[in-house]
């Protein structure tokens, strides 16, 4: 089964869970958050050794609906909440222009359906070689 295929099969709760697993192959150390309540943010990162936190919000979206400003406006006030100094919004689909606009001025790092299908596979040849 192809990469998107995998994601567009994902419940919300399984994508927050996959990411969870493709950052800690990043070497990050992952805490999730209240599945609600969360205040924007799904995922809270941090290296072993570093002060540095950041906020990650997931979203499972069909591929047709795009995620919006909200989003990152979301994620924005949430790192301040668990006291991150960074955020990322990563989405199966993709983001609207206003949105993007919105995460450059923000200084929110965002991945989208592309980036994050070459993620999986990258991932995916990267296990198969183990």
């Amino acid at each position: 089964m192809r990469a998107l295929e995998q994601l567009d099969r994902m419940s919300g709760i399984e994508f927050e869970e996959f990411l969870k697993a493709l950052f800690e192959r990043k070497g990050f150390k992952v805490q999730m958050t209240p599945p609600s309540g969360d205040y924007g943010v799904d995922l809270i990162l941090t290296r072993p050794g570093s002060p540095e936190r950041i906020a990650v919000q997931a979203k499972r979206y069909h591929r047709k609906h795009t995620v919006g400003v909200r989003a990152i406006q979301e994620v924005y006030a949430g790192k301040d909440y668990y006291g991150c100094s960074r955020a990322i919004v990563v989405t199966t689909s993709y983001f609207t222009e206003n949105a993007k606009q919105s995460a450059r001025k923000l200084g929110v790092f965002i991945i989208d359906r592309d980036q994050l299908a070459e993620e999986f596979r990258h991932q995916q040849k990267n296990q198969h070689k183990k």
